[in-house]
């Protein structure tokens, strides 16, 4: 948190040494890569973890929208992904869509397998990498009830519901590899 200072700013201009003030730097201008990092962890309950994938569908469906309308300013950055939306924000028409994209996903019986794991298994928890492999594993099905949702018979059912198939049949087989390989199932 502390960086070395020259001697101006010790004694001459902010007179630290005087004021008795130690300057603190932001992470950013840190020099060493490791004095910066933090180790994060992510923990709940079922009501946390509920507002949690509420959230990521809310950010995930406004990335998508804002990345349909203006696909050469979207950078696949952190910076591009509005995580300080508010749900309670929100007009009242777009908190029903995403609320019904919630509802769906959280109805899928895979998806409550997984989350009923994630709470028999990770109430104290989880660190970061761990919880971009649950989000990995459950992006492409909050895709599926954002487009589900959107759809207007703009694709027919019959391909929507092959392409769930499959996500489901891809969800089983990479929980079933990873139950050897991982913590978390």
């Amino acid at each position: 948190m502390y960086r070395l200072r020259n001697l101006n700013n010790i004694l001459g201009d902010h007179k630290e040494l005087e004021k008795q003030t130690i300057f603190l730097a932001d992470t950013d201008s840190l020099n060493d890569p490791l004095e910066s990092y933090i180790k994060y962890y992510w923990q709940g309950d079922k009501i946390i973890w509920d507002n949690f994938f509420r959230h990521y569908i809310l950010c995930l469906d406004t990335t998508i929208v804002l990345y349909q309308f203006a696909p050469d300013k979207m950078e696949d950055t952190k910076n591009d992904i509005p995580v300080h939306l508010m749900f309670s924000e929100q007009t009242d028409v777009y908190k029903e869509i995403i609320q019904r994209i919630f509802l769906n996903f959280k109805n899928d019986i895979l998806m409550q397998n997984l989350i009923s794991h994630l709470l028999d298994n990770y109430t104290k928890k989880i660190y970061k990498d761990n919880l971009y492999d649950i989000l990995n594993l459950i992006e492409p099905y909050i895709q599926w009830y954002i487009i589900k949702e959107k759809n207007n018979n703009k694709i027919k059912e019959e391909i929507l519901y092959n392409i769930k198939n499959k996500l489901d049949k891809n969800l089983q087989d990479i929980l079933k590899k990873k139950i050897v390989h991982w913590k978390l199932f």
